[in-house]
């Protein structure tokens, strides 16, 4: 009878432990997760509820559960705590927006958009959840589906239409490394859709800007050695080689005055374009005399 009561009180002692060291973990687990250490909170969720012994643990515990193995981009772990914590009414919109986004990481694009939908009827706004997930895609290097996600948030009524444009110059230029005259377009299509939105104007305009002080360069440079052969005796101003070099250079100015005309009427404030246009409009003086 002794030997039945020692064990007795053994196997309630070790509950004890147990739910002492469930409730220690959880606390240990909650500090990591507010301290950004996710993978540290997720293992010591994870060990908490292998053996919770008595402690009372709520179950809106399992958001912060699926919330540390998402952080630590464990996305098929996450989904059923994010399902559980629906379950409690634990941070609904939330869980739904955060099971999509792991899905659409995870490749499964109809299982995202059945969260979304759900999440929309909690609240979630679609426009704002695509943009996110555009952002999110370009993060995971996915540049297509990126692009793909940004249109959609435009097609759902995402409110800053102009935004989308920048985040997908910066996919087109850093993602996919794609020439400079496919990111004009797109700023110039821009421009023409929101020629109130003054990031889009800023951007465009430094494109023209590079463009037409390349040619400014260039067309200095060919009026100035022709002026260096003319100085050195090897031309004369009256010869046809000069005459043809100085309406090369000619050519090449005016071809730039007019891209930074562009520039300026996009963007007027900016000071870079209005003064190489200054400087181009002094050297057609010059040579014109």
């Amino acid at each position: 009878m002794r030997k039945l009561f020692v064990t007795f009180f053994l196997s309630v002692a070790g509950v004890a432990v147990y739910a002492q060291d469930a409730a220690t973990l959880i606390s240990e687990a909650n500090a990591a997760l507010t301290a950004k250490k996710y993978a540290d909170a997720y293992a010591k969720y994870q060990k908490a509820m292998a053996n919770p012994g008595d402690a009372e643990i709520p179950a809106s515990i399992n958001y912060n559960i699926g919330l540390a193995a998402y952080k630590a981009k464990k996305y098929a772990d996450c989904i059923p705590y994010f399902t559980k914590a629906i379950a409690a009414k634990a941070n609904v919109k939330d869980s739904y927006e955060n099971i999509g986004f792991s899905n659409l990481l995870l490749g499964k694009t109809d299982a995202a958009e059945a969260a979304f939908t759900e999440a929309a009827k909690v609240g979630s706004k679609k426009g704002t959840l695509y943009q996110n997930c555009g952002v999110m895609l370009y993060n995971d290097k996915k540049y297509d589906l990126s692009l793909q996600y940004f249109d959609k948030a435009v097609a759902a009524g995402y409110d800053k239409p102009g935004d989308i444009v920048i985040q997908k110059k910066v996919v087109l230029e850093k993602g996919l490394n794609k020439p400079v005259d496919e990111i004009k377009q797109l700023l110039i299509d821009g421009n023409k859709k929101y020629p109130a939105d003054k990031k889009i104007a800023t951007n465009l305009a430094k494109i023209y800007f590079t463009e037409g002080n390349d040619l400014y360069v260039k067309g200095a440079k060919i009026f100035n050695d022709a002026a260096d052969k003319t100085k050195s005796g090897a031309l004369k101003i009256t010869d046809d080689a000069y005459k043809s070099e100085v309406a090369k250079a000619k050519t090449e100015l005016t071809k730039g005055q007019s891209i930074l005309a562009e520039a300026l009427k996009v963007d007027p404030s900016n000071a870079n374009a209005k003064s190489v246009s200054d400087a181009i409009k002094d050297l057609l003086a010059t040579i014109n005399k």
